[in-house]
């Protein structure tokens, strides 16, 4: 189908964890320039996150305009066929149709590159480079068409998609690593703007998230030296496209901030009689797995480095008579436990639901409420409540994927960042010096023809993919959660929405592989453990 005679380019940057409380002082002494710019010419504001506000469930929302309980991503791991065990998520992860599916379907040509959880890179009309959770490691073909990668390694040398665990362990080095690869993304998108025909651009910078995680506390002078280099990218980038036919949007899925709180969820369950420990030999490496720092360091975690082995004979004697070893969930004796260290959220331990289950289903929302009731009334050493709100997860989400949230839902104060260690002395301690966690508030810009210039938007960033297509000229699928901003356009047009049977078609017509592909693909997440 060609375009439509109205129909203009788009090119979208995102600066994960970008927020705008830590760009405002940059901006104010004209450190950003190039972005100082973009939010004067257009629209900007306030882009909220995803509940939780994640890297994984937001960009998914970015790429579907669904909410999780739409797309069904909550975390950077997810329970698959074998409830219990956690594995790292991939773009089989994310139902729905995507930005590029509405924009291939109605003409407009996408290129996407270095959004998260975009690996396997789906068949589309129109070209793909995969972003975080990328299995590098295995020499996974990483972009449609195939022969893009090999294109990609010549054109940027030494590009990579994502940082290692040598990286994270080399502190002295590790600023000068991420600020190299920010480079290096900045050239793949500036070839891909020259080399490849596109209608739309995405083009997403993780390592603003990063390089915040691992240098707020100690550093912070890296924060700000990154986004000035990142500016300095946008600036580039911005060369290389027509302003008189492009509409630009830039945007963060969440944001950053400082917290005075560590929350150990666990130890909280512990001291309510709804999870107990016990010492064994060996880590319990399926629960630890929780931990989203337990997958290759990403999020400046710690990774599996230093994890306890096997203690032997002696240490197998020891533990079961609660001497030595580590600390581990006693699951018979566990109702409740935190689901994972990213969203915060608490499953219950149904026995129809866990291999280690203990709770019957006739308690299950007796448990619950027990959780419901704990979190509520957990306070900061300030009296303080620990969360803005502690729910259902049925009252957060809605949509198919309801089921594959955590049982309770928690939002918590921005002071408070989450704990998952068994072994915490207490439910609730102060950090000494400010630690660095996401924020629910992003922020977006929108500039180019057919925007207003100058005024104040709020928005969600469920509203990102109908605005993306608005924009574009092109029309809007109903089933999207997000709604077009609206208050960022001056031209008066009307959304112009997707037909039904065009909805229904692009569901049918899912990207498929051939059998060679699927069989490599499937070697490839079989050797990391996905499948």
């Amino acid at each position: 189908m060609t375009p439509p005679a109205t129909a203009r380019k788009l090119v979208l940057i995102g600066l994960d964890a970008a927020d705008l409380d830590v760009m405002r002082p940059l901006l104010d002494r004209g450190e950003l320039p190039n972005m100082a710019r973009l939010f004067a010419a257009g629209a900007s504001g306030i882009l909220h996150s995803t509940c939780p506000p994640v890297s994984a469930p937001a960009w998914a929302t970015f790429l579907t305009g669904l909410q999780p309980g739409g797309h069904g991503l909550y975390a950077f791991v997810v329970e698959r066929e074998q409830r219990g065990t956690m594995q790292l998520a991939n773009s089989s992860d994310i139902h729905g149709a995507k930005v590029w599916d509405w924009c291939a379907m109605q003409g407009a040509r996408p290129v996407v590159a270095n959004v998260p959880v975009t690996w396997p890179a789906p068949v589309v009309n129109g070209a793909i480079v995969t972003g975080m959770l990328t299995p590098e490691s295995q020499g996974v073909c990483f972009t449609h068409p195939p022969e893009l990668s090999d294109e990609i390694r010549r054109a940027v040398p030494g590009y990579r998609i994502d940082i290692d665990r040598t990286m994270m362990d080399d502190r002295e080095g590790l600023y000068a690593a991420l600020s190299e690869m920010s480079r290096k993304h900045k050239d793949l998108f500036v070839h891909l703007l020259r080399t490849q025909r596109w209608d739309c651009f995405v083009g997403i910078f993780t390592n603003t998230d990063r390089v915040q995680h691992a240098f707020w506390r100690n550093a912070r002078e890296n924060v700000d030296r990154h986004f000035r280099e990142c500016d300095a990218h946008i600036g580039e980038i911005l060369a290389e496209i027509d302003p008189a036919n492009t509409v630009v949007m830039l945007m963060s899925d969440h944001g950053f901030q400082g917290s005075r709180w560590k929350l150990y969820v666990n130890r909280a369950l512990e001291d309510a009689g709804m999870l107990a420990t016990k010492r064994a030999a060996a880590l319990d490496e399926s629960y630890d797995s929780r931990r989203p720092d337990f997958f290759e360091g990403f999020q400046g975690g710690r990774g599996t480095k230093g994890a306890e082995k096997d203690a032997g004979l002696v240490g197998k004697v020891l533990a079961g008579i609660g001497v030595g070893g580590t600390l581990t969930i006693d699951w018979p004796k566990t109702r409740a436990f935190l689901w994972s260290l990213d969203t915060g959220g608490v499953a219950v331990n149904l026995k129809s639901r866990y291999p280690h289950g203990s709770v019957e289903d006739a308690d299950y929302e007796r448990v619950r409420d027990e959780v419901i009731a704990t979190l509520s009334s957990t306070r900061t050493g300030e009296g303080a409540p620990a969360f803005r709100w502690v729910k259902r997860r049925e009252e957060v989400y809605r949509g198919p994927f309801v089921h594959l949230a955590p049982d309770v839902v928690t939002a918590p104060d921005d002071a408070v960042e989450f704990g998952m260690d068994l072994d915490a002395k207490e439910a609730m301690r102060p950090h000494r010096r400010a630690e660095g966690h996401h924020s629910p508030r992003g922020f977006v810009s929108i500039t180019g023809p057919g925007i207003r210039k100058g005024v104040a938007i709020e928005a969600n960033i469920a509203d990102c993919l109908p605005t993306m297509l608005h924009a574009m000229g092109l029309a809007v699928p109903p089933v999207c959660d997000g709604k077009v901003m609206l208050d960022a356009f001056d031209d008066a047009r009307p959304v112009q929405v997707l037909d039904p049977s065009r909805v229904a078609a692009i569901a049918a017509a899912a990207p498929s592989y051939s059998e060679a592909e699927e069989a490599e693909l499937r070697k490839s997440l079989e050797g990391l453990g996905y499948l």
